[in-house]
């Protein structure tokens, strides 16, 4: 049985697997080298700070099998990247995977970013329960509009979920929906 709890320190490590799993064909078109787990770890930790009650995983059996992660303000993940410490790390790589750049900041209520079930799980409704989490998130916190950075293949089914398409890049979809 699924169960789905807001991500703590101690799921991290298990959430930098799954990401590295779920995006490294994406990591290895924009990286020359895949990125270490440890970086991709730091990476979750940063959203973490920003996201606050946002994160969720799905675990099956104390397994971490799908994540979701929703920041209510983009410019507070932009705070927690360019904190001592952090800037460097964040400030070398292709940073536009992991953070929208601050230019569109202005124009997002929310977004989420990241979002991902592992391969032997999916298609059995793990993601939209987790989008689902997601939006009420958002809801409770009384936020209108959302927006979802998602792979072309997922369109059809955000479209039928009430989403808009926004903007096509390369293998990726910018979608908003208003809540």
């Amino acid at each position: 049985m699924i169960k789905y709890s807001i991500v703590t320190e101690n799921d991290l490590d298990s959430v930098a697997r799954l990401f590295l799993e779920v995006y490294s064909g994406l990591l290895k078109k924009v990286f020359r080298k895949l990125p270490n787990r440890d970086f991709i770890k730091d990476v979750m930790q940063l959203y973490l700070d920003a996201a606050q009650q946002g994160f969720i995983i799905a675990k099956d059996k104390g397994k971490v099998v799908g994540f979701a992660c929703g920041v209510k303000n983009v410019r507070d993940l932009w705070k927690q990247a360019l904190k001592p410490g952090r800037f460097l790390k964040f400030f070398f790589t292709p940073r536009q995977i992991f953070i929208m750049p601050p230019s569109f900041s202005h124009i997002f209520h929310a977004h989420v970013p990241l979002m991902g079930v592992s391969k032997k799980y999916r298609m059995e409704g793990i993601g939209l329960k987790l989008s689902d989490k997601i939006i009420s998130f958002f809801e409770k916190n009384k936020i209108k509009t959302i927006y979802f950075q998602i792979p072309n293949n997922l369109v059809d089914t955000y479209v039928r979920h009430g989403c808009e398409i926004l903007k096509r890049k390369k293998g990726w979809t910018v979608m908003r929906k208003k809540v």
